[in-house]
């Protein structure tokens, strides 16, 4: 396995923070699912944070993921193809995939998401307004209640938050 200093993180430190913070209060049956794992840089913080108990998967097309041999779960598919077939419940939702299509992520997985349970998009602020768009349609729903969203070049953070309330 890879030391984590070999691998392309892509996150600020109030991004590690933020995933953290989301998956540390994942208890099972529910779980962690990250949509564009990349390389692993944030699968990491997951990892770090989860309790021993929750389980972690991440969806991904690319086969750059390093973190082999450990408990995260690795998904070698489209992320809408691999939600067709997922049966398990999820605690905290990560997507960082495709940002020009960040809501046909969100549609295929929301299902999925338990009451109580946080969606979160990386990007927000930095690769395409489609996520800005996207991440604004998901609030006007009454079944989300925002929870953070970046203010354009100001804040130190790109990952918009949403908590699914029913």
């Amino acid at each position: 396995m890879p030391r984590f200093e070999e691998i392309d993180i892509q996150l600020t430190n109030h991004d590690r923070e933020i995933i953290q913070c989301h998956v540390k209060n994942i208890s099972p049956p529910n779980c962690y699912l990250e949509i564009g794992v990349h390389e692993g840089g944030s699968a990491i913080q997951a990892l770090e944070a989860a309790k021993p108990e929750v389980e972690l998967y991440g969806v991904d097309i690319l086969n750059n993921f390093k973190l082999k041999n450990t408990r995260f779960n690795f998904i070698h598919s489209p992320s809408v193809e691999a939600a067709k077939t997922w049966d398990k419940p999820i605690g905290a939702l990560f997507i960082d995939g495709d940002h020009d299509n960040a809501i046909a992520d969100f549609e295929a997985w929301k299902e999925f998401v338990v009451p109580g349970g946080t969606i979160f998009f990386h990007d927000y602020t930095i690769h395409s307004p489609e996520v800005i768009k996207h991440c604004e349609e998901i609030i006007k729903d009454t079944n989300y209640k925002l929870i953070f969203r970046p203010k354009l070049g100001q804040d130190v953070t790109s990952i918009f938050q949403v908590k699914k309330i029913k």
